[in-house]
């Protein structure tokens, strides 16, 4: 009976560790996963921030046009 007790004892922590080992592996997956999705995120939104700029440039110069053909 002790031995069947430290059999069992012995399949739990075994059990333990691989779903630990498991668990990590997912971690570790989710974590790039998190990486990946940061730079895409820096790097769209640097892509917005340059097409905003250009965006305002261009409202600025069709408000300028604008006020030069109310003037005339």
């Amino acid at each position: 009976e002790a031995l069947d007790s430290m059999d069992k004892s012995h399949e739990l922590v075994e059990k333990h560790w691989a779903n630990a080992e498991l668990r990590r592996a997912e971690v570790s997956k989710v974590s790039a996963r998190c990486s990946e999705l940061r730079g895409q995120n820096t790097k769209l939104t640097i892509e917005l921030r340059s097409l905003q700029s250009k965006l305002n440039i261009e409202a600025k110069k069709f408000t300028s046009e604008e006020q030069l053909w109310k003037e005339r």
